[in-house]
């Protein structure tokens, strides 16, 4: 009776240390499943600052062509008035 128990007992450490390293075969799986998303996530992370830099600078332009506009309008605006002064001044 007691040769059975110690077997059980040997089993139950076998299946216990079966057990553990089929967790410890999981958490390395997971560990480099983890690694390559984080290598994915900077990867992604380095395109998308680029794709920043790239708008910003389109958005530079933007801006250039934005204050452009308003000089042209506020000339147009200033022309306008000095138009309307003359004609009135003429009467």
């Amino acid at each position: 009776m007691e040769a059975s128990a110690i077997e059980i007992r040997l089993r139950n450490h076998e299946v216990r240390l079966d057990a553990n390293h089929d967790s410890i075969a999981k958490i390395r799986d997971t560990s480099a499943r983890h690694e390559t998303e984080i290598s994915v996530m900077r990867t992604e992370l380095r395109e998308t600052r680029e794709d920043l830099s790239e708008i910003r600078k389109e958005l530079t332009w933007v801006k250039r062509g934005l204050w452009t506009a308003a000089g042209f309008f506020l000339m147009f605006f200033v022309a306008a008035l000095s138009l309307l002064a003359t004609l009135w001044g003429a009467s």
